[in-house]
């Protein structure tokens, strides 16, 4: 396991400790791991690296990037979606 250290705005670190208050998490790291988890696994498009480059070359028609978005996004998002969400790119 490794270490971050990080700085937030101090309305988040209250945020963060009241969820810790409640027993909702262990403690601060936990509670910063899960989000970050939580976040990394809704947004895998993130990780395509230089894949990523790769599909805005690509040209497919909207059937096609629909199958596409289904195995990329678990079948979670039409292309639409991500779109509108702002994780197409």
């Amino acid at each position: 396991m490794g270490i971050i250290n990080a700085r937030f705005e101090q309305g988040l670190v209250r945020k963060v400790d009241d969820l810790v208050r409640r027993g909702i998490f262990m403690n601060r790291s936990e509670a910063l791991r899960t989000m970050t988890e939580d976040y990394m696994h809704r947004h895998p498009e993130l990780f395509l690296g230089a894949e990523a480059e790769k599909w805005s070359e690509v040209d497919v028609d909207d059937a096609e990037l629909e199958k596409i978005c289904a195995s990329l996004f678990s079948g979670k998002s039409t292309a639409a979606e991500i779109v509108a969400e702002g994780r197409g790119r």
